[in-house]
């Protein structure tokens, strides 16, 4: 697996959006990075389908480390467990956790992205 260099300047609750949207975007298709949380941002454009561009943000011991994607109008949802979801401020994003050990993978940036959280 891929070493993603944390932002130390970065906290998930605490990071202003403009920060965020200026994270590192990760390589459309490489698929090899797993990250302890995500946070969801709406974009606040319009994708060729009509509805809103969706950000995913891999986060890592909870620093927001790279954008996994900033193309898609809606996400596939593979849960083999339970997540857990709160709001961040002042970003305003979805942040999505789980209790125990489980992953996030982030499938290719693509208009319908596929997100497994692992057991």
């Amino acid at each position: 697996m891929s070493e993603i260099k944390l932002n130390k300047l970065l906290c998930i609750n605490g990071a202003k959006r403009d920060d965020l949207m200026n994270l590192p975007v990760r390589k459309w298709d490489d698929e090899s990075k797993v990250y302890d949380s995500l946070l969801i941002l709406a974009d606040g454009r319009k994708h060729e389908s009509g509805w809103g561009l969706i950000v995913i943000i891999g986060c890592i011991k909870q620093e927001p480390v790279e954008i996994a994607v900033n193309c898609a109008d809606d996400i596939n949802w593979h849960f083999a467990q339970s997540p857990r979801m709160d709001c961040a401020l002042p970003s305003r994003g979805m942040h999505f956790w789980c209790r125990e050990r489980g992953k996030y993978r982030v499938g290719c940036a693509l208009s319908s992205t596929d997100v497994w959280l692992d057991a």
